[in-house]
């Protein structure tokens, strides 16, 4: 019941994070860009920087560039599809 209430806040309040702020997530030729945590700033992560690519309990992505771990959420994106296509994305750019 605890989870599914977690869930549910999460779910809240990502929907009015991305009312509020429009952001984006982004790939150029060298980095990865993220939206900075309840900002309206983007924070490039190259490519080369990233040592870590794991997906979480609840299915989302955290990104890890040297000491510091990013959370991709997947209500972060449209669909679940969008969300699994990002992450592919992501895993071979890294990866190349």
């Amino acid at each position: 019941m605890a989870v599914s209430l977690g869930g549910i806040a999460v779910s809240v309040v990502a929907a009015v994070d991305r009312l509020l702020f429009r952001r984006r997530i982004a790939f150029t030729s060298t980095s990865f860009l993220m939206p900075e945590p309840w900002s309206l700033t983007e924070e490039a992560i190259p490519y080369r920087a990233i040592t870590g690519l794991a997906v979480g309990p609840f299915g989302d992505l955290t990104v890890t560039s040297g000491i510091r771990s990013r959370r991709i959420m997947k209500e972060m994106l449209p669909s679940r599809s969008a969300f699994e296509e990002m992450c592919s994305l992501l895993n071979a750019r890294v990866r190349a």
